[in-house]
């Protein structure tokens, strides 16, 4: 397995054995958590695919879609458009470059428009012979049904905390960071190697977690005083609504780590450093956080949904 790669070597070692047996899917959707290596199998299958040693972003056969960036402010913009996919298909209409394979690889294939998932559709149900297309997605429900319902979907799902940890001891790090690591990294391996490389993220992380634990022992009007510095009026919609999503999953990791504390499971917690909030927040009792952690996952579905952002993150921390 490649050395890049933490985890699902069942999903890698399938993908190889339909390749082998000539029945592998000309297109496949990989659906998991941000970070958890549905971007990084993708590459990795692709290189065997096009079997070069070319690094895949300088073979000539390969294609990458994604959302692209103000070029002043760097910030990601809120689609892949009909222009990337028209694009995309012209390329993918000539003949391969060195005789084999064209590869294709989308990933945030939530963010097409309508028109560009249109556009993509003709490529999907008559692919040309040799060609693989791989989309990503975060969420099955926001992928656009003529998309999906065109390609083999392949659902990733969090990799061990013990292997995470073996695998970045394997790296170099101590066991003890490794260890710590891979708790902050809630299973997703992108994660872990972010912070493994770059302790001033990490550090960030953690203080924007503590940050919102000390939130939920504050007041109503505070929280919502809170909330107005996370979520300044003047931000753009689909930076709020990212924003607002992140703060949302750090407010579940910290309710599910008080419901771990509550049930005497102190040591399994994601924020081990923080054992002493979650175990504060444990005392309101489980009925209150289950319900806090309730009303937080229907906000996450609320903003996948398009609803404003700062009324869905309103309601988490009025309910915490």
């Amino acid at each position: 397995m490649p050395s890049q790669l933490i985890g699902h070597n069942s999903i890698l070692e399938a993908l190889r054995r339909a390749h082998e047996r000539e029945r592998l899917a000309h297109a496949c959707l990989f659906v998991g958590p941000a970070n958890v290596g549905k971007n990084a199998l993708a590459r990795a299958f692709l290189v065997e695919i096009l079997g070069s040693e070319t690094p895949l972003e300088r073979h000539p056969d390969f294609s990458m879609v994604e959302r692209g960036r103000d070029p002043k402010t760097g910030k990601l913009h809120g689609s892949i458009v009909l222009d990337q996919i028209q694009a995309l298909c012209s390329r993918l209409s000539m003949a391969a470059f060195m005789g084999g394979w064209k590869v294709c690889l989308i990933e945030g294939v939530e963010w097409l428009t309508v028109e560009a998932a249109n556009a993509l559709l003709k490529n999907l149900e008559e692919p040309h012979p040799k060609t693989l297309f791989i989309a990503t997605a975060e969420s099955l429900e926001r992928v656009l049904p003529t998309v999906r319902s065109r390609c083999q979907t392949i659902r990733f799902g969090r990799v061990p905390t013990l292997e995470i940890a073996k695998s970045l001891e394997a790296r170099g790090v101590s066991a003890t960071e490794a260890a710590a690591i891979a708790h902050l990294a809630d299973g997703r391996p992108g994660r872990a190697l972010a912070f493994a490389e770059n302790p001033e993220l990490r550090s960030a992380f953690v203080a924007m977690v503590s940050g919102l634990a000390d939130l939920a022992a504050a007041g109503s009007a505070d929280r919502l005083a809170a909330v107005d510095k996370l979520l300044p009026p003047a931000l753009p919609f689909v930076e709020s609504s990212e924003r607002a999503a992140d703060i949302i999953d750090r407010l579940v990791e910290l309710l599910r780590d008080a419901l771990l504390a509550a049930a005497g499971c102190g040591d399994s917690v994601m924020h081990l450093g923080l054992r002493d909030k979650t175990a504060a927040l444990s005392k309101r009792g489980v009925d209150r956080i289950a319900a806090a952690l309730e009303t937080a996952l229907e906000a996450k579905k609320m903003l996948e949904e398009n609803v404003a952002p700062r009324a869905a993150l309103d309601r988490v921390v009025l309910q915490l």
